[in-house]
């Protein structure tokens, strides 16, 4: 009897395992490596870039008005500071987007020994808003800065890279730390929207599809996981007139608007959510993204707390002892796809378009005074083909299989 018990249930597990493995393989779902902290976050392989995303919590913000429950010594910057300078050197990635970085403290964060593999940018910021800026760290042996552009809310920029096949790619991205504000909305979806427009006009600028592009946006967007902005990068588009759940009322925006990035978020995609990004007395939530172009799939995720805090965490808010910020760092590992075109063999290529033609389909993605294209000082996209653009003594050449920087002689933000 009790053999025949056990067989049954042997019988059952192996039942579960196959509907499991063929559920998986026909949605085509894959389970990311989790990488818990403090194990470090990185690439091995050249197709692979390791990002992390931190809001550090400016020190400013720190005082006891707005952090009632936090030990007053767990607030000075010097206690911050030291678990900061932990955190960053655990994370060993190839990309780290910050934001509330305090211009003032940028130095003496770039001057500290555990980043001494990394070369920064700050975000340009003016008026009363300069108080607190994005930055992004890199490492210049993974990666090349051809370009940056700072926005009210973002900072942008370009990089170059070598990939498995020898050929060097170019990853854009936006580090974004949008309006905080419960009930401005729609200042958030014209932040977003702002950045992936010129995200869009500098490619086109340059013979760089949109659509092929590998692209990061991330960052504090101030926004859940089911609310608009989310949305907007899910779905690529917003219809005139949408709100929010919570607002009713206020429109977060008036026409239609699009962009031309496929992403996904890269905690869903790997199959995992966490539980929340940002935790106060009151609230626990998840605010903090990764969005990624189709052509990086996820190979790790980063998961921001160790074992031995998850009990704490339970019951005590952010800030703490061992956490210096209200944020939690989020982080992952991505790996450029390489799409492989298989040959006509019996059947004819399509005839190439006449000499500056547009293409067949294109998406309109600059509805709106903003996306106007002679405002944004975008010129006219290449002909159809190959196109050689200069970047600040790089030389690409963009074609179908994507764009190639030839030759570089430095390192030097655009103009």
């Amino acid at each position: 009897m009790t053999s025949a018990v056990l067989v049954s249930a042997g019988l059952a597990a192996l039942s579960w395992l196959v509907l499991r493995t063929l559920r998986g393989r026909r949605t085509g779902h894959t389970r990311a490596r989790r990488v818990r902290r403090p194990e470090p976050l990185v690439s091995t392989e050249p197709d692979e870039i390791s990002v992390m995303v931190y809001n550090i919590l400016a020190d400013h913000y720190c005082t006891h008005k707005r952090y009632p429950y936090v030990r007053p010594e767990w607030l000075q910057w010097p206690h911050r500071w030291r678990a900061l300078q932990e955190q960053l050197a655990s994370f060993g990635s190839d990309l780290i987007c910050l934001q509330e970085v305090e211009p003032a403290r940028w130095e003496e964060m770039l001057a500290s020994p555990v980043l001494a593999e990394y070369s920064g940018i700050i975000q340009d910021r003016r008026g009363a808003d300069a108080l607190i800026s994005n930055a992004i760290l890199f490492r210049p042996s993974k990666l090349g800065l051809v370009w940056q552009e700072s926005r009210s809310r973002a900072l942008l920029a370009a990089f170059v890279f070598w990939d498995g096949l020898g050929q060097q790619q170019l990853l854009y991205v936006a580090n974004l730390h949008l309006e905080g504000s419960p009930y401005r909305p729609n200042d958030r979806i014209s932040q977003t929207r702002s950045a992936l427009q010129r995200l869009e006009a500098h490619m086109r600028a340059h013979g760089v599809a949109p659509g092929d592009a590998a692209v990061l946006v991330a960052g504090d967007l101030n926004s859940g996981r089911h609310e608009t902005v989310c949305q907007f990068l899910h779905r690529g588009r917003l219809e005139g007139g949408t709100t929010e759940p919570h607002l009713p009322r206020v429109e977060v925006t008036k026409v239609s608007i699009a962009h031309p990035f496929p992403l996904h978020e890269v905690y869903s995609s790997g199959g995992a959510e966490l539980p929340f990004t940002r935790k106060v007395p009151s609230l626990a939530s998840t605010l903090d993204f990764i969005w990624a172009s189709c052509q990086l799939e996820v190979r790790s995720l980063y998961w921001p707390v160790e074992c031995r805090h998850e009990g704490l965490l339970q019951h005590q808010a952010l800030p703490n002892q061992h956490y210096p910020s209200d944020h939690l760092p989020i982080g992952a590992v991505l790996r450029l796809k390489h799409f492989y075109v298989p040959p006509y063999g019996d059947v004819h290529p399509p005839p190439a378009p006449p000499e500056g033609a547009p293409p067949s389909v294109e998406q309109d993605c600059s509805t709106g005074t903003e996306a106007d294209a002679a405002e944004l000082g975008v010129p006219e996209p290449p002909p159809h083909g190959s196109a050689t653009l200069q970047v600040d003594g790089a030389e690409v050449a963009s074609d179908r299989s994507g764009p190639q920087v030839l030759q570089a002689d430095g390192v030097a933000p655009l103009g």
